[in-house]
């Protein structure tokens, strides 16, 4: 048997737009917003319990995951008694042993359109904390406020989340 233990994520804080070479680098072509990214993995209850970098806002959801080394991590930790435990991420992420993603293509069977149905259902908690992080610390959610040379942006949204956490 197979058990999902959290979500995997890879947010965008959206930044006051930076000059120069930063601004290159913050931009995410994805989201057309300059910001800063971050890989976080939620709890199915919306707990936040991995936070992971302040990379520039061009990285890929997947680069993050391969610099962070949470595949060893993983493989060390998700294996409990025999049962495989895995993280669940969105389309933006590879399929790996202890990280599974939707089923992609035109073509998918209705065992797979449910389970993509129920993983997105479920996923969304991940999503609902980020909205939340925003809701209740609202100097997160405004990038004229967030200034590289001004702001430690990255030092307010890991206290959002710790706060967050608190919260739940």
């Amino acid at each position: 048997t197979q058990r999902c233990v959290g979500f995997i994520d890879g947010p965008l804080v959206e930044i006051a737009r930076p000059r120069g070479m930063l601004q290159r680098a913050t931009n995410s072509g994805h989201k057309r917003r300059t910001g800063l990214k971050w890989q976080v993995i939620s709890s199915p209850d919306g707990m936040l319990f991995h936070i992971f970098g302040l990379y520039e806002g061009c990285n890929h959801d997947m680069h993050l995951y391969e610099e962070s080394g949470l595949d060893d991590t993983l493989r060390e930790n998700f294996l409990i008694d025999g049962v495989q435990h895995y993280l669940f991420g969105d389309s933006g992420y590879a399929l790996r042993p202890y990280l599974m993603t939707p089923f992609e293509g035109a073509n998918l069977d209705a065992n797979e359109l449910l389970f993509n149905k129920r993983m997105s259902k479920s996923r969304i908690s991940v999503e609902w904390a980020f909205k939340d992080i925003k809701k209740y610390f609202a100097r997160i959610a405004f990038p004229r406020k967030i200034a590289l040379s001004k702001t430690p942006g990255g030092a307010l949204y890991l206290a959002s989340c710790l706060l967050w956490n608190f919260r739940c």
